[in-house]
């Protein structure tokens, strides 16, 4: 069960994004849908100090003077140099943020993202032209032809949610009954309708807080925050239950077994469900 445990400690680390002071940070994607060929496109933020370019030499606060909107010629050194200069009403180039021919997606990290931002685009005719802001952490795409963020659609919401849930669902079934095949509990065809029934009517509920409560937009440690509450809750009314219900071929109930296989079953699918969460919920 130590080396089990061990292993799936060894899956969630290698899926997970770490700073040493701040954690675990899945990635945000910004992406453009129907880019005409032959523009340049970049992120602008309005946040110099985290990442933006502030080209001193060409404004400073006694005369903030705003870019023109506009380039006579356009070609990669061209378009650089613009972007190093460039100012708006307080936004700035994001570093390492343009592409030409590209749709994207950009990446970042939650500890350091253009939020809130806009894109920047710029023809092939040097006609340079804004999107609206994006102000929170999630996922972002541009239809450039309808000139605007596109919303998930809420077939597309159910969809994400089935499979955030019904993974999550399988994936503990699978590794805590893997879990129960240790103890002699599983020679008893009663015990596994038990282990089945139990984690039907908590994993799945479960889970659908989750999911709601990160659609919502939650800061990410309150996300793990909740994760680890409703954890150990399960894991104490799991391990309550089977110590009063599970019985060995002859019977006879072994609570201290029971509750040993409740703890370390559920210990193992939440390292896994971490995991999965961290791959599945995207951008944070």
């Amino acid at each position: 069960m130590v080396m089990l445990a061990m292993t799936m400690l060894v899956v969630w680390t290698s899926v997970s994004y770490v700073q040493a002071d701040l954690g675990c940070h899945p990635e945000y994607r910004i992406r453009i849908e129907n880019l005409p060929a032959g523009y340049y496109c970049a992120i602008i933020t309005n946040i110099a100090s985290n990442g933006a370019t502030m080209a001193h030499d060409f404004w400073d606060d006694r005369e903030n003077r705003n870019s023109e909107f506009h380039l006579d010629q356009v070609d990669m050194e061209s378009v650089k140099e613009y972007l190093s200069k460039f100012y708006y009403e307080g936004w700035f180039y994001y570093q390492d943020t343009l592409l030409f021919n590209s749709q994207g997606p950009w990446l970042f990290s939650g500890w350091k993202n253009p939020f809130p931002g806009r894109i920047l685009f710029i023809s092939p005719d040097g006609e340079v032209t804004m999107s609206e802001s994006m102000v929170d952490h999630k996922d972002y795409t541009y239809d450039f032809q309808k000139g605007g963020w596109v919303g998930s659609s809420t077939l597309g919401f159910v969809g994400s949610l089935l499979k955030y849930v019904l993974g999550c669902y399988v994936l503990t079934l699978l590794i805590e009954y893997a879990v129960l095949g240790s103890f002699a509990f599983v020679r008893v065809r009663e015990n596994r309708k038990k282990f089945l029934f139990v984690n039907t009517v908590s994993n799945i509920p479960m889970n659908l807080l989750l999911y709601c409560v990160y659609s919502a937009g939650t800061d990410q440690s309150n996300w793990f925050t909740i994760f680890f509450v409703l954890e150990v809750m399960v894991l104490i009314a799991e391990s309550t239950y089977y110590a009063q219900t599970l019985v060995d071929r002859e019977g006879k109930k072994r609570p201290k077994i029971a509750i040993l296989y409740g703890v370390l079953a559920n210990f193992c699918s939440a390292i896994v469900g971490i995991a999965f969460s961290l791959f599945d919920l995207q951008p944070w």
